[in-house]
């Protein structure tokens, strides 16, 4: 009934190109109603808590490693000693910030609301600049 009444609107060869474009479109569609609530629903559940900076220390470098390859990019990984005489492994991708980290390593302390805290490695002049050298 309604297939009649489109032809007899658009013409049989119309009718004919929308159709197959509707087929095309069809599993497209249902793709994205798939995928743009699994968005909404990961931006949600996985969303960073809240942190913020408080302060930056030295650590020294126990160990330091580099991977790479062609379907990943540059990642530089160390663990460091912590002033207080933990251990944490720091890693990021900035190949600035890694050629620095050689005996003792920058790190950046964030605390979340929860009262955890991590660390960031970054670049030396952030703790000269802190300690006022």
């Amino acid at each position: 009934m309604v297939e009649r009444g489109l032809i007899r609107l658009l013409g049989r060869e119309r009718y004919i190109r929308f159709y197959a474009w509707l087929h095309d479109l069809n599993p497209m569609l249902g793709l994205a109603a798939m995928l743009i609530p699994a968005a909404v629903i990961w931006a949600f559940v996985f969303s960073p808590d809240d942190h913020e900076h408080d302060g930056y220390l030295l650590g020294d470098v126990l160990f330091t490693n580099t991977t790479s390859s062609e379907q990943s990019s540059f990642i530089f990984t160390a663990v460091v000693k912590l002033p207080n005489g933990q251990t944490a492994t720091v890693r990021t991708r900035l190949m600035a910030v890694a050629s620095q980290t050689v005996d003792t390593a920058c790190l950046e302390r964030r605390k979340e609301v929860d009262g955890d805290v991590f660390y960031r490695l970054v670049g030396q002049i952030k703790c000269n600049a802190s300690s006022g050298q």
